[in-house]
């Protein structure tokens, strides 16, 4: 249900899109997002679940979440043009950067910073490949195909994540699965 969730980010850039720049949405746009929003659903029916509680809160807290993004994937969909999408990158890195620090020293002591050079290590290749370069390439698409378009390459998500679960974890990988990556594709091409 959350994987769902998050993948409406998409639409919500083209809803805040249309509301807050009146830019309308091409006809193939809107049939690309419900062709891969089929394909999605496919992809994870087997696995939703709503036998757990607090099911509302944490659907609601996980689409608080996707509206975030996708308010800054439009914001930065205008200013990518007026300060370039580096310069925009950087100070988006720089503060966050400044906020988890802070966040993280609010709640741990300074000591628990120190760490084995191979911690600190790991971390740096973790940081670098898993947030720096996906938030510069981001930034580039944007800059390139605007925020619209490089939201809806984020359907690739699904796709991704199922194969690299069989891959690395030996999850199962259906029928429905691989109808749904197929759509979801098709969604993509479209």
């Amino acid at each position: 249900l959350e994987r769902l969730i998050l993948f409406l980010t998409p639409t919500l850039v083209l809803a805040l899109t249309v509301l807050l720049y009146r830019r309308p949405v091409p006809r193939r746009q809107r049939w690309a997002l419900a062709i891969s929003y089929a394909g999605t659903v496919l992809v994870f029916i087997e696995h939703l679940r709503f036998d757990k509680g607090e099911v509302v809160f944490g659907s609601t807290l996980v689409f608080a979440a996707a509206l975030a993004y996708a308010s800054y994937l439009v914001q930065s969909g205008e200013l990518v043009a007026r300060v370039g999408s580096l310069r925009l990158v950087s100070y988006v890195m720089l503060v966050s950067t400044v906020f988890c620090l802070l966040h993280y020293l609010a709640i741990h002591p300074v000591a628990d910073l120190i760490q084995p050079l191979p911690v600190l290590q790991l971390s740096l290749v973790n940081a670098l490949a898993c947030t720096v370069a996906p938030v510069f390439l981001t930034m580039f698409a944007i800059a390139r195909i605007g925020a619209a378009r490089a939201s809806q390459l984020s359907m690739l998500g699904p796709v991704s994540l199922l194969f690299l679960g069989h891959w690395l974890l030996d999850e199962r990988i259906s029928l429905v699965q691989i109808g749904g990556t197929a759509v979801v594709l098709v969604g993509i091409a479209v």
